[in-house]
């Protein structure tokens, strides 16, 4: 799905079209802060890294880039449902955006030095297939020393609309026995690898031992996870959600992925900006919502 003539040169020097996939348009962003890539597919960042420091994200090296299946990494886009869809299970999991091409609506340098990417996706006959409703979903993407997400779903019916999503974040890590995520001690969860269970909150910070796939309820704006073995905290900062899932496949479902090496579950973990479960919004016609995260550093050096 290449771009027009006009929109190739219109792209700021900070942005160029890879274009060696065949019908599979992927963006490299390198500026004065910071290195990123993104694909048009699922308007799926795929990588961040800050001038002089570890990659943010985790990519699987075995990821699948084609279209209809999700890449294994980076930040998906869940919309507009998060997990399986509360009516109908034979509907794509996590919903249908993050496998579908988006429209790319612009790219801008910024007065602070980073890089604005603006895509789209609305609703078509295809999609109404799927969920029968009128809609525009709007990402915009900041890369710079700081790395901001924002996800909008704009509900374009007269009737309400219940939906859900998330910013299905995968963060690199030096080791999964090096990292704790903090800022989620005093919060319940619903923990999703033990039948859905509702659990009281544990006090203290969380580890990566064993399969986890938590969404935390009523949970804060700011959620930091720890690397001991880069001497790093990885600091993430939500608007428009009171749900963040935590979420490591362990080597147990590690190696029924296809699309992720058996040892891949070592070199990532998951925090994820949602709207889940009880958090799911119910959207009037005309309104939208916003879900939005900041992703920033604080190196020990």
């Amino acid at each position: 799905m290449p771009l027009t003539p006009d929109q190739l040169a219109a792209l700021p020097a900070s942005v160029q079209l890879d274009d060696s996939l065949a019908d599979y348009p992927l963006f490299r962003i390198k500026n004065a802060q910071a290195t990123a890539a993104l694909a048009l597919h699922g308007a799926h960042l795929i990588d961040f890294v800050p001038h002089g420091e570890q990659p943010v994200l985790y990519t699987s090296p075995s990821a699948i880039f084609q279209e209809g299946q999700a890449i294994r990494g980076g930040v998906p886009l869940c919309s507009p449902w998060f997990g399986t869809h509360p009516e109908d299970s034979s509907k794509p999991f996590h919903g249908f955006v993050r496998n579908r091409f988006w429209r790319f609506d612009g790219a801008y340098d910024l007065p602070t030095g980073s890089t604005q990417l603006l895509f789209s996706l609305h609703a078509n006959e295809v999609l109404r297939k799927i969920w029968p409703y009128d809609f525009t979903i709007v990402f915009k993407v900041v890369i710079g020393t700081e790395l901001e997400m924002a996800l909008t779903y704009v509900n374009l019916e007269r009737e309400s609309v219940r939906m859900g999503g998330a910013l299905h974040s995968y963060f690199a890590v030096s080791g999964i026995d090096q990292v704790s995520v903090v800022g989620l001690e005093q919060k319940e969860f619903i923990d999703a690898a033990e039948g859905f269970v509702r659990k009281p909150a544990e006090g203290r910070s969380l580890d990566f031992d064993q399969w986890i796939n938590r969404v935390y309820l009523a949970a804060p704006r700011r959620t930091r996870l720890v690397d001991r073995g880069w001497d790093r905290t990885i600091k993430i900062e939500s608007e428009g959600s009171a749900t963040t899932v935590v979420w490591n496949a362990w080597k147990q479902q590690a190696a029924d992925f296809k699309d992720m090496p058996d040892d891949g579950y070592l070199h990532y973990a998951c925090i994820e900006t949602a709207n889940a479960d009880e958090d799911m919004r119910v959207l009037h016609g005309g309104e939208s919502h916003e879900l939005l995260a900041k992703i920033s550093l604080e190196c020990a050096g």
